[in-house]
C-alpha cells in the first residue's frame, strides 16, 4: 500500500497493468506446463517401466512439474492468489521430489535432505492450517483437512 501513496496516477496505472501482464503471463505458463506434465506423465504410465520412452517421458515429466511448483509459488506469494492453492503445490512438489530421490538412492532410506523437505513442508502445512483457522476458513473444510491430511500421511509414509 505504501508504494501506491508514494507513485502518481498514472504511474500507478503503468505498474497495474504490468503486474497484470506478468500475472497473466504466470498463469499460462502454469497452465501450459501443467497440461504437458499431465499428458508427459500419462506416458510415463501407459509404457514398459524402465525403457526408454518410460524414462525420458518421466524425465521430462519432472521439468514440467518444476515448472507447474514454481509458478505455482509465484502465483501465491508474489500475485497473492488462493493459499490453499498453496498446498496443493507443496504436495505436488513434495511427491516428485519424493519419487525422483527414490530412484536416484535405489532406497527409501532417509537421508539428511529429507528430512530437511519433510520439515520444510510440515511447517508450510501446519502454518496454512493455522492461518486458514485464523481467517475463518473461507473454503470447505472438507476439502482442507482431507488435502492437508493427505499430504500430513504421505510425508508420515515417507
Amino acid at each position: 500500500m505504501k508504494l501506491f501513496l508514494k507513485i502518481g496516477r498514472v504511474e500507478r496505472r503503468q505498474y497495474m497493468v504490468s503486474l497484470s501482464v506478468l500475472h497473466s503471463a504466470n498463469i499460462i505458463t502454469h497452465v501450459t506446463a501443467g497440461s504437458v506434465a499431465l499428458i508427459l506423465g500419462l506416458v510415463a504410465l501407459l509404457t514398459r517401466k524402465g525403457g526408454i520412452l518410460h524414462r525420458k517421458s518421466g524425465r521430462l515429466f519432472l521439468l514440467f512439474l518444476s515448472v507447474v511448483i514454481a509458478t505455482g509459488l509465484i502465483g501465491v506469494f508474489v500475485f497473492g492468489r488462493n493459499t490453499f492453492l498453496l498446498v496443493i503445490t507443496l504436495l505436488s512438489g513434495y511427491l516428485g521430489y519424493s519419487g525422483y530421490r527414490v530412484l536416484q538412492a535405489k532406497s527409501n532410506q532417509f537421508n539428511g535432505s529429507d528430512v530437511v523437505v519433510a520439515l520444510v513442508v510440515l511447517c508450510a502445512d501446519f502454518y496454512f492450517l493455522y492461518y486458514f483457522k485464523s481467517i475463518g476458513m473461507i473454503w470447505s473444510p472438507v476439502i482442507i483437512y482431507s488435502t492437508t491430511g493427505y499430504l500430513l500421511f504421505i510425508i508420515t509414509y515417507d
